[in-house]
């Protein structure tokens, strides 16, 4: 005879899927602003008038880089981009809630997020590169420059766009989700025909392609960064590639599996044990332990991605470091509970208004920022011309 599992007085968490999207929308947004703020801050300061009495073209367009890559580079920065990138392991722990709830269907669920990522990628390629570049066209045809001086601009705004806004513009967070959402299908979905009915373990290998491409996506920035090509990634590159906090994927992962066999794993430690799973699975401590383990994970995460960054300085380019600020989030993770009822239909399509009109607003600042470099280049046009005829 199977005895059940004896009443538990554990505390029972009582955070929601939702409130823990709330917190991971409301930090992601926040953070890209201020980041944006500042990236603009920056740009205004610098002093372009006194760059072109430095001398020659040549060291104009030296020292105007080197302004750049510092802003790109600038501490204050890094630091809220680490702190914004926790705020991935909130809006995937909400899909996975959501997932487990049942309320969502696996295929559509992964077409949704499929399309979103897909429309954010269009808005971060498309407008980019045709609406700021016809402003700033516009305002670099309006003035009397000479041919070599727009070469130079031209070299200097690409500079900027891509050691600038290509990097902190490349905010799609919807590619996480989509691949998050994979994973979790080809780990739970059951083919109900076809060859991978019969063939389930092939099937579920297919889980292994988000992760191969969070890890391709870390590959080819760290060669960037790092700089074992003269090159930037180009833009329609980096702009699909998932660039958040890894650890977010990884705890994500270590989620799926875990209630994926919760029951053979809790069998396992309680076989002398003789209780029963299902009573122990509609407990408070079933909720409370799957919370532990999740606070856990994410500290280790936090550390070993610490160790990592500390240790191998060229680390960083590879994207450790992101979740170096992870730790912050175990407290909350204590008091979540997947299994609270939570909206989602209207909640996903006011999540996504927010991001397209939080991405519009990014666009408009660094737009900005690019736009008035330009302006004040025009501003002193006639002495970078002045220039170039003392060089002929």
């Amino acid at each position: 005879m199977e005895r059940a599992l004896p009443t538990i007085k554990t505390y029972k968490p009582f955070l929601s899927s939702t409130t823990l999207r709330i917190i991971g929308y409301l930090i992601f947004g926040l953070s890209q602003v201020y980041i944006a703020a500042i990236v603009f801050t920056l740009i205004a300061t610098i002093d372009l008038p006194a760059i072109v009495e430095s001398g020659s073209i040549d060291s104009i367009v030296s020292t105007f880089t080197s302004e750049l890559s510092l802003i790109q580079n600038a501490k204050q920065i890094k630091t809220i981009m680490a702190i914004g990138k926790v705020a991935q392991v909130f809006l995937l722990t909400g899909l996975f809630a959501r997932l487990e709830s049942k309320e969502a269907d696996m295929k559509k669920t992964v077409i949704w997020f499929g399309f979103i990522s897909f429309i954010a990628y269009l808005l971060e390629l498309i407008i980019f590169r045709t609406l700021v570049s016809f402003f700033i066209n516009f305002i670099i045809e309006s003035a009397d420059f000479s041919p070599l001086v727009l070469y130079y601009i031209n070299t200097a705004i690409d500079t900027a766009s891509q050691s600038i806004i290509s990097v902190y513009l490349s905010i799609n967070i919807y590619i996480d989700m989509f691949l998050a959402a994979l994973f979790y299908f080809f780990i739970h979905y059951i083919p109900k025909k076809g060859y991978y009915k019969n063939h389930i373990i092939q099937f579920r290998l297919f889980a292994i392609l988000p992760v191969i491409y969070v890890i391709v996506s870390m590959v080819l920035h760290g060669i960037a960064k790092n700089g074992y090509t003269d090159k930037s990634l180009p833009i329609f590159i980096g702009a699909a590639l998932s660039f958040k906090a890894y650890g977010a994927l990884i705890l994500f992962v270590v989620m799926t599996l875990f209630v994926k066999y919760r029951e053979k794993i809790f069998n396992f430690f309680n076989k002398k044990k003789n209780i029963n799973y299902s009573d122990y699975k509609d407990s408070n401590r079933s909720a409370f332990d799957f919370s532990v383990v999740i606070a856990v994970t994410i500290t280790l995460i936090s550390l070993i991605d610490y160790i990592i960054m500390l240790y191998i300085p060229t680390s960083k380019g590879y994207g450790f470091g992101s979740c170096i600020y992870m730790f912050v989030a175990a407290i909350p993770f204590l008091l979540f509970n997947y299994k609270l009822k939570a909206r989602f239909k209207i909640l996903n399509i006011l999540f996504a208004l927010y991001y397209m009109i939080l991405f519009l607003l990014l666009l408009i600042l660094y737009g900005a920022a690019i736009i008035l470099l330009i302006l004040d280049l025009r501003t002193i046009s006639e002495v970078i011309n002045a220039l170039l005829a003392m060089m002929m």
